[in-house]
């Protein structure tokens, strides 16, 4: 009924779940994700989920956050590890849309490194297979 004080004092998994909300909507992020993070190991799937969801959501939360207030340091690896939550929820439960659009936002936020090209890539007459099926030069007449 939105009371979460009352909710959260319940001895349940519900109960844990919402004083760890509580925890979160107060701005105690570290203390709310060691509280979500006591849930992982709990029997009720959806908890479970909706805790991992919650964890990556906060994570990346206190990134913008940070990010906003210009301190990169600090906010890249929240966003990374918020991406990497939203990853793996989403291979467990694919149909979590929520997740499908957090993950969307902490793309945009700081999108996944491309790596290089190799060289033999760019330049593909110098690669070995190149250098293998080039003709020999031969004299001229």
């Amino acid at each position: 009924q939105g009371d979460l004080v009352t909710a959260g004092s319940h001895p349940s998994d519900h109960g844990r779940f919402a004083e760890a909300y509580r925890l979160a909507q107060q701005g105690e992020f570290q203390t709310a994700l060691e509280q979500y993070g006591a849930l992982l190991s709990c029997e009720s799937q959806s908890v479970v989920t909706q805790a991992r969801y919650n964890m990556a959501t906060l994570t990346l939360g206190e990134g913008m956050r940070l990010w906003g207030l210009g301190d990169a340091e600090l906010a890249i690896p929240l966003v990374e590890l918020a991406k990497t939550g939203f990853r793996e929820l989403l291979q467990d439960t694919p149909e979590h849309w929520d997740a499908r659009y957090n993950l969307e936002v902490a793309l945009r936020l700081l999108p996944d490194a491309v790596a290089e090209p190799e060289l033999d890539e760019v330049n593909p007459e110098r690669s070995p297979r190149a250098t293998l099926t080039m003709e020999a030069q031969t004299e001229l007449p």
